[in-house]
């Protein structure tokens, strides 16, 4: 549909998975699209918008034509399974975004599978969007021995995928239940979540899945006022086992946290964490740059050589850093 401005459905399920970009990266998107247009269609299912939010609300406010491009998918769990790979594939979605996508993903994809009688399923690229790979079926019997009897294979494959336990898929998963029964009751506070501005933990957002919404909206006016009252300081906020009533830390018998200013400074363990966060986009941006702009067949076969085991070594250092911060991570939210 060249050029024109079909209706276009907008899902509250498929929304919610869509980080927004970054203020920046808006800017950025914004500025090319006024000067180049809107190069890349809007993909659409069955007239559900399933990729381009933000390029839809950039032409839609600067009244600028686009295109769109219908995808072919069998079901609802197909697009949901799409959406996740594609997001998950991103370098600047919250850690509480990245686990809600992996259970969605992981939820979707079982789904599909048990639909099709299939032993496991993994959907790539009938829409040609990750890297042109094939579907794949996934036979069990292709594992090391220790893993031929897994109760579920998705959930390993997705645990290689995202260099986590198999068992923390299925705890992302109970988590991703957890989310979206909460959204049904009070939207506000899970884009509160996915914001990545507010820290609520996995065991809190479970405790309220079982609650009725006007408990959900008494936690998140409480965690707002914790927010307002820390200046600027991400709250750590607790749930308690009681019906009514919902405590912070600070409240908490026995367990209170002390927030104030310190006689004496202490290093600070975030300060070389917060310096490689800062450096390593640079080293993406490199690595994509090289990787689009290169010819492989032209280049010499030592400097292939030498390329591969400088990538290995990152991807080793990469994977390892990984499963310590993730490991520290599911601990917190256990």
């Amino acid at each position: 549909m060249d050029g024109q401005k079909p209706k276009i459905i907008i899902d509250d399920e498929l929304r919610l998975m869509v980080q927004p970009l970054l203020k920046d990266a808006y800017l950025r998107l914004e500025a090319d699209i006024l000067k180049n247009g809107c190069r890349e269609p809007l993909k659409l299912w069955r007239g559900i918008l399933v990729d381009g939010m933000n390029r839809l609300n950039i032409c839609t406010k600067r009244n600028i034509a686009y295109k769109t491009e219908e995808l072919e998918f069998s079901d609802r769990n197909e697009v949901i399974a799409y959406i996740a790979a594609v997001q998950l594939l991103r370098t600047d979605v919250p850690e509480e975004v990245r686990r809600y996508l992996i259970g969605k993903r992981f939820e979707a994809e079982k789904a599909i599978a048990i639909n099709r009688k299939l032993v496991d399923w993994n959907l790539y690229a009938r829409n040609a969007d990750l890297n042109g790979l094939p579907y794949r079926l996934f036979n069990p019997s292709q594992l090391p021995k220790q893993y031929h009897s897994i109760r579920n294979p998705t959930a390993l494959r997705l645990a290689q995928a995202y260099c986590v336990s198999s068992v923390t898929i299925e705890k992302y998963a109970k988590y991703t239940r957890a989310v979206d029964s909460v959204f049904g009751k009070d939207p506000m506070l899970i884009k509160m979540l996915l914001s990545g501005k507010y820290k609520i933990p996995q065991s809190a957002i479970i405790t309220l899945a079982k609650r009725s919404a006007q408990d959900i909206k008494r936690y998140r006016e409480k965690v707002t006022t914790e927010m307002n009252m820390r200046d600027g300081m991400r709250p750590k906020v607790l749930l308690r086992n009681s019906q009514h009533k919902f405590v912070s830390p600070a409240h908490n018998d026995g367990a209170a946290l002390k927030i104030g200013v310190k006689d004496v400074p202490k290093p600070n363990p975030d300060a070389e964490i917060n310096r490689l966060s800062l450096t390593l986009p640079s080293w993406t941006d490199s690595i994509i740059r090289v990787h689009k702009g290169t010819d492989y067949a032209t280049v010499s076969v030592d400097s292939r050589h030498q390329l591969e085991s400088a990538l290995s070594t990152h991807q080793e250092a990469v994977t390892l850093m990984l499963t310590d911060v993730r490991k520290e991570d599911e601990s917190d939210n256990d």
